[in-house]
């Protein structure tokens, strides 16, 4: 009677409701387990990781760690009944031989590296089977000490004294392989060459000599003019004897006075002012990098190579034309052409119906 006064679709909604709950009271059972009694996964050692590779050079200490994981592939240091065994080719290993724990101490093995090679440690947990971490050691060459640059030393015996010039105008000294040496000008001591230490291999002299600019190459037109200064710096032997083609082991310092008149004379001021030096086998003057001090006013530069200096004045651009513009070869295309004949004859005809209305105009008023 009670089964057949409720409906069909009832009973089955009852039925599904019974089975759910007997499935989740089963499954209850299962959950509320303590995680090591559903299995032993987290208690067993499934990997070990060292670093891969380090760079080291010889004599150098460095740590290395294992890590140990289990088998849901999780960092675990609960892991128990292990032994480290650490093995080295890349030199002097220091670790705590057969530890039967997981512990930091046991993990850690110290290298003093002396070679390229491999350190290996073997963990094994309960006498079972080892697993590898191997980390791949290069040890690289410390460079060799560069050689040291030689001290500049002066030939034997005491230094000679080079002759004096026969010119009163021109200045001579002595330049050493030691000390290098600086010579001024006879008459201004702002005209100087200061030779560093190792610019020369043996004893010589340098001069100079200062020179008139209408007997030295002009520079091109429109490129720069020469200014107040020009001098002819020169090497010589030790017996006094000029030396072609003179090339330093380093460069020399070379400084000529300038005026007022340069100053004036520049386009830019002193700002146009620079050092030339002129180069006999191209028969041209080289700019050099300049630096002009207003202090002692001086303008210096450095050069390996000795000729001709002179102060250089840049000169003002040229100057444009104040004619017309020309208007170049454009030509209207026809298209324009046609347009502006339409406006012409459309102007014509505007013109022509203004002066008929003015004629009319001027008859009716008669």
């Amino acid at each position: 009677m009670v089964g057949s006064a409720i409906p069909k679709r009832w009973t089955f909604s009852l039925a599904l409701v019974g089975l759910l709950s007997l499935f989740v009271a089963l499954n209850t059972v299962v959950w509320s387990q303590p995680a090591s009694a559903q299995g032993t996964l987290p208690t067993v050692l499934d990997d070990v990781q060292v670093p891969g590779s380090i760079t080291l050079t010889a004599g150098q200490t460095i740590t290395i760690q294992a890590v140990t994981r289990d088998a849901t592939g999780a960092v675990n240091n609960n892991l128990e009944d292990l032994i480290f065994d650490w093995v080295s080719t890349a030199g002097n290993l220091t670790f705590p031989s057969g530890v039967v724990n997981n512990s930091e101490e046991a993990k850690s093995a110290t290298l003093t590296a002396a070679s390229s090679g491999t350190v290996t440690v073997s963990v094994s947990q309960d006498g079972g089977t080892a697993i590898d971490g191997v980390t791949t050691v290069t040890v690289r060459e410390v460079p060799a000490p560069g050689t040291p640059t030689p001290v500049p030393q002066n030939p034997p015996g005491d230094p000679p004294v080079i002759p004096t010039p026969s010119d009163s105008g021109q200045s001579i000294g002595l330049i050493t392989p030691a000390d290098g040496g600086t010579v001024q000008g006879a008459s201004d001591s702002n005209v100087e060459v200061r030779v560093p230490a190792g610019a020369v291999s043996d004893w010589m002299g340098a001069t100079v000599k200062p020179v008139d600019r209408s007997s030295v190459p002009q520079p091109p037109a429109g490129s720069f003019r020469l200014g107040s200064q020009i001098f002819d710096f020169k090497f010589t032997d030790e017996a006094g004897v000029e030396l072609d083609q003179i090339r330093l082991n380093r460069a020399a310092t070379v400084c000529l006075p300038y005026n007022q008149a340069d100053m004036q004379g520049a386009y830019q001021g002193i700002g146009g002012i620079a050092l030339y030096r002129y180069n006999a086998t191209t028969e041209q003057w080289v700019r050099l990098t300049s630096n002009v001090n207003p202090i002692t006013g001086q303008v210096c530069a450095s050069s390996r190579n000795f000729s001709l200096f002179g102060i250089g004045l840049t000169t003002a651009p040229p100057q444009s034309g104040t004619g017309l513009p020309a208007t170049g070869d454009a030509v209207p295309g026809t298209g324009l052409l046609v347009v502006a004949g339409l406006m012409g004859a459309g102007l014509i005809g505007v013109g022509a119906v203004s002066l008929r209305r003015a004629r009319r105009a001027g008859n009716s008023a008669v």
